[in-house]
């Protein structure tokens, strides 16, 4: 099943091109949506040999949190279709995004992983242009140094050549060398999430910019935890700089608050702060989608509305219960900044007095998401609960003398 909800998507591009054009339109709106229904089934893990003589494997799993981004960036790419003018070109890459997307968010073979990365930079870089993806191949790099040292360092420790996630995550490393580990493979992460500005958005990208904070939460951390506890400190001066970096320029620069909101949480060392992250990266997407969708405002309301969704993370209060007061306050100093440029520029961009209900539709089931992560924040612990108990875990244990 996760290899339905994996393929599904890039399969359906290429039928859609061997089809007419309405035939193919149909197909593609089928593709898209054929991995939400696949994702709520709760696909079980799927492991086959893939390069036995180095090790790599073909595994996908899902877990509470890759499940709730995949159902949400298969929504994207659907609202792609439905709303922004694409040629079947355009479309067909929209679909490959999805699929590289999904496949990531579900590898659990290091080789696998980097494939996936890989073939949605190079959709993303046709769609959004050279230029712009140039910085995000810096992080890619790094982090490929990264998993080709956890590869030798598993190889030394078990004696046999392996590329499993999971394997890389029961390491032994002292704690001088898990320390640099982990700036090596967090410095890729980073390089991705503030080395370059969102010019223009679209719906697309909006699901691709979770990927360095899911990198950093799922890949990097839970490798060396050691080393995450010991940078926590550099990784909420980053989160901070990150926020103040919104404020600067809110409209190219909106991701960067995100990620540090993200960052912020991530490093608390508490169960409710990395819940908090968790649900701030889904607010990521749902955020950027809306920005995507409705800058410049057509009127008032969308204005409100959409600002409600951008602004409001629904994980703020796990956020102030996790963080130390004196952070809590400097954070809330640079959100406040942060929110303040946005209103200004937001308050002079609109492009006409009134829109009919069908305009306002997508950004109807924007706001609904919204306040379904709002309210339904203990159900979303239970269903993180998995990914922030391992994560959680693996700090405690390495910690233990």
């Amino acid at each position: 099943m996760l290899s339905l909800l994996v393929w599904v998507p890039a399969a359906g591009s290429v039928l859609s091109l061997l089809s007419g054009e309405r035939v193919g339109r149909g197909i593609r709106f089928a593709a898209a949506a054929a991995p939400i229904a696949i994702a709520v089934l709760g696909p079980a893990r799927v492991t086959h040999p893939w390069i036995p003589s180095i090790g790599a494997s073909y595994e996908l799993a899902m877990d509470g949190l890759s499940g709730l981004l995949s159902v949400l960036i298969s929504l994207l790419a659907l609202l792609a279709l439905a709303l922004e003018p694409l040629d079947r070109k355009t479309a067909t890459l929209v679909l490959w995004i999805q699929s590289a997307l999904l496949g990531l968010l579900c590898a659990r073979d290091a080789l696998l992983l980097l494939v996936f990365l890989g073939i949605a930079m190079t959709c993303l870089m046709v769609r959004e242009g050279r230029g712009f993806f140039s910085i995000q191949w810096v992080g890619f790099a790094l982090l490929s140094g990264f998993l080709v040292l956890c590869y030798q360092l598993a190889e030394a420790q078990t004696g046999f050549p392996t590329s499993s996630i999971d394997r890389f995550e029961s390491l032994v490393a002292f704690p001088s060398f898990a320390g640099r580990a982990f700036l090596l493979g967090a410095a890729g992460p980073v390089i991705m999430m503030f080395g370059s500005f969102t010019k223009e958005s679209s719906l697309s990208l909006a699901g691709y910019w979770v990927v360095p904070t899911y990198l950093l939460l799922r890949l990097v951390s839970c490798v060396f935890p050691v080393g995450a506890s010991e940078y926590a400190p550099l990784m909420f001066a980053l989160g901070l700089l990150g926020i103040a970096s919104a404020g600067l320029s809110p409209r190219t620069r909106m991701v960067h608050g995100y990620h540090g909101l993200v960052l912020l949480g991530m490093f608390s060392l508490r169960s409710s702060g990395v819940d908090a992250a968790q649900i701030e990266m889904i607010h990521l997407v749902l955020a950027l989608a809306t920005l995507a969708l409705c800058w410049p405002a057509r009127t008032r309301l969308e204005a409100f509305l959409g600002g409600v969704v951008i602004l409001v993370p629904p994980g703020a209060s796990g956020l102030v219960r996790a963080l130390p007061r004196e952070l809590l306050v400097v954070a809330g100093l640079a959100y406040g900044w942060w929110v303040l440029r946005f209103l200004r520029a937001r308050s002079r961009q609109f492009r006409q007095p009134e829109m009919p209900f069908s305009g306002r539709a997508p950004l109807v089931l924007l706001v609904g998401l919204w306040l379904a992560l709002v309210l339904s924040r203990p159900a979303l612990s239970v269903m993180l609960s998995d990914s922030t108990g391992k994560i959680i875990h693996a700090r405690v244990t390495s910690e233990e003398p």
